[in-house]
C-alpha cells in the first residue's frame, strides 16, 4: 500500500511521512507501518531523518541517470542470457505494446507506465538467473517512481518510440544480439532524457516528453 502511494504520487518527492496519520488512514498499527518504511528505506525509496522521521526521497538528476543506466545494463544482461522466446511470449509482448500505445494515446499515462513495466518484466522473464530477476524487480520500483511522477509534471507528447516493436522483430528473426543492442541504446537514451529534464525544472510544460519506450 505504501509503494502504491509512492508510485501514484499520493506521497510525493520530499514529502514528510506522518506515521500516526498514515497508520490511521491505512488501518494498521505503527509497528507494521514502521517495518514497511524500513524496508522501503533499504530499497532506496524513503529515508529516515533522525529525529524528524521518514520522508520520501526527492527525484534527482544524477540518481536518475545512474538508475536508468544500471537498469539498462542489468536488463540487457538478462535478455542476452535468456533462452529462446516462445512464439506465445512474443505474441503477448506485442499485445502488451498495443495496449500501452492505446493507453498513451488516451492520455492514461499511469496505465501506459504500468503496461510498460509488465512489458519489460516479460521481455526478460526467460532469463534463468533468478537472482538477477529479483534485483531487476526491486530496481523497477525505484525507476518507475520517476516515470509516474514525471508523467504528471510534463505534457506527454512526441512520437512513440518504436523500440518495443524493433526488439520483438529482432527476437522473431532469431537475432538476440540486435535485440540486446536496441535495449541498451534505449535505456541509455532514457537515462539522458530523464537526467536532462530533472536538471532543467524550468523547461516549459509544453515541451515534448516521451515515454520510456
Amino acid at each position: 500500500m505504501l509503494l502504491d502511494r509512492l508510485l501514484s504520487g499520493a506521497l510525493g518527492p520530499g514529502d514528510r511521512i506522518n506515521e500516526s496519520q498514515l497508520a490511521a488512514e491505512i488501518g494498521v498499527s505503527r509497528t507494521p507501518l514502521r517495518e514497511a518504511l524500513i524496508r522501503l528505506e533499504i530499497e532506496g525509496l524513503v529515508e529516515n531523518d533522525k529525529g524528524k522521521g521518514f520522508y520520501v526521497l526527492p527525484l534527482d538528476a544524477k540518481h536518475a541517470r545512474d538508475l536508468y543506466t544500471v537498469m539498462g545494463l542489468l536488463e540487457s544482461q538478462a535478455l542476452d542470457t535468456s533462452g529462446p522466446h516462445p512464439k506465445e511470449t512474443l505474441d503477448q509482448l506485442e499485445r502488451l505494446e498495443e495496449r500501452r500505445s492505446s493507453a498513451k494515446r488516451s492520455h492514461d499515462f499511469d496505465e501506459a507506465i504500468t503496461l510498460d513495466r509488465k512489458w519489460h518484466a516479460l521481455l526478460v522473464g526467460e532469463c534463468p538467473n533468478e537472482e538477477l530477476l529479483r534485483i531487476l524487480d526491486m530496481a523497477r520500483d525505484r525507476l518507475y517512481r520517476y516515470e509516474h511522477v514525471l508523467a504528471r509534471q510534463r505534457e506527454w507528447q512526441g512520437r512513440d518510440h518504436d523500440n518495443h516493436a524493433r526488439i520483438i522483430d529482432a527476437l522473431r528473426d532469431g537475432n538476440r544480439g540486435l535485440a540486446v543492442e536496441i535495449l541498451k541504446h534505449h535505456w541509455q537514451k532514457g537515462a539522458e532524457i530523464r537526467a536532462a529534464w530533472l536538471a532543467r525544472p524550468e523547461t516549459p510544460a509544453d515541451s515534448n516528453w516521451t515515454s520510456l519506450m
